[in-house]
């Protein structure tokens, strides 16, 4: 009996990344190689997932699961790809709602973060899932070696594949995230004066970056990462593909005062099975998971002052968007 859910499963396998011709795209059409009725610009985006997937999957499961070598005589292989993503933010505490979810006895646990559909598919890596931090951010970067490509592809090639995918987002207040993360990625201590200056460059830089493009095309940029609070920029692409009701949207700050509250909404989102409260507590009473232990001094507030007012306008947005003024983090 195949399980229930599989977050990702690594021994996924795909063929090699191409690039496609208008008479190659045909061809494969023709032969009837490639049976999805998708675009060529779309498929150029991950030839070699619309190629390696079935069009319907196993009904025994609630991943995605299909068996391979089935009319070859060899042994049939299961492969499955996930049944929801923990899809962003870093530093907003999926960590420890990835531990808490696949305690869940109908969720198998594996590899948190292969980073498979973001960082990794074009090249080392040949993960089947994801439950990584960059599936909501760094599908902006994911563009072909073609100029008619470049547009946030993820979400369409997620609803290609599995149109009944969840999705998880976690979000921080922006300021609070962006020093988390800035202070946790650094291997020597980070002084509030330092983290100050890269700061104003990091969004000089991206401002400048806007006056030639849009904000969602400027959001992959170096140094301090400040455009990975923009959340509404980032959010729309997924709500343009995904309706609402397929992705939870959750506060780390809510999640950390009502673990106990929120796991089963979560449990109930996911469509598995509910848990006796006693089991939820005892999930809930473990330690927080990857929490950012190293001392830092705290930001400067010229600093946090700059960076709140950089993300007003996103927030407000973010709040209309979600039709829920706590994304405004007025708390």
């Amino acid at each position: 009996m195949a399980p229930d859910v599989v977050m990702n499963n690594s021994s996924t396998k795909f063929v090699s990344v191409t690039y496609f011709s208008e008479r190659e795209f045909a061809k494969l059409k023709r032969r009837e190689i490639l049976k999805r009725n998708i675009s060529r610009k779309l498929f150029n985006v991950a030839p070699e997932v619309f190629l390696s997937t079935p069009l319907e999957f196993s009904k025994h499961t609630k991943s995605p699961c299909w068996f391979v070598n089935v009319t070859t005589g060899a042994a049939p292989e299961l492969r499955c790809l996930p049944y929801f993503y923990l899809m962003g933010m870093p530093k907003c505490g999926t960590t420890d709602l990835f531990a808490k979810i696949t305690r869940h006895p109908s969720v198998v646990r594996t590899l948190k973060e292969p980073h498979w559909w973001t960082r990794r598919r074009v090249g080392r890596s040949r993960r089947g899932g994801d439950s990584s931090a960059s599936t909501m951010w760094y599908q902006l970067s994911l563009f072909n070696i073609s100029s008619e490509n470049q547009f946030p592809a993820l979400p369409e090639v997620f609803r290609e594949i599995h149109p009944g995918i969840k999705l998880i987002a976690m979000l921080r207040e922006p300021a609070e995230r962006v020093y988390s993360d800035y202070t946790y990625f650094r291997k020597t201590s980070v002084s509030p004066t330092q983290f100050h200056l890269v700061v104003i460059e990091s969004i000089r830089k991206f401002q400048t970056c806007t006056r030639e493009m849009s904000a969602r095309m400027c959001i992959p940029s170096p140094g301090a990462r400040v455009t990975l609070g923009l959340y509404a920029v980032l959010l729309s692409d997924w709500l343009e593909v995904f309706p609402r009701d397929q992705i939870l949207v959750l506060r780390l700050r809510d999640w950390s005062a009502n673990c106990t509250g929120l796991l089963p909404t979560i449990f109930q989102f996911l469509e598995i099975e509910e848990l006796p409260e006693e089991l939820i507590i005892s999930f809930c009473t473990k330690a927080p998971a990857n929490v950012n232990r190293r001392r830092k001094e705290p930001m400067l507030k010229k600093t946090a002052q700059i960076l709140r007012e950089f993300y007003r306008p996103y927030n407000e947005e973010l709040a209309t968007l979600l039709q829920d003024k706590r994304f405004l983090w007025l708390d």
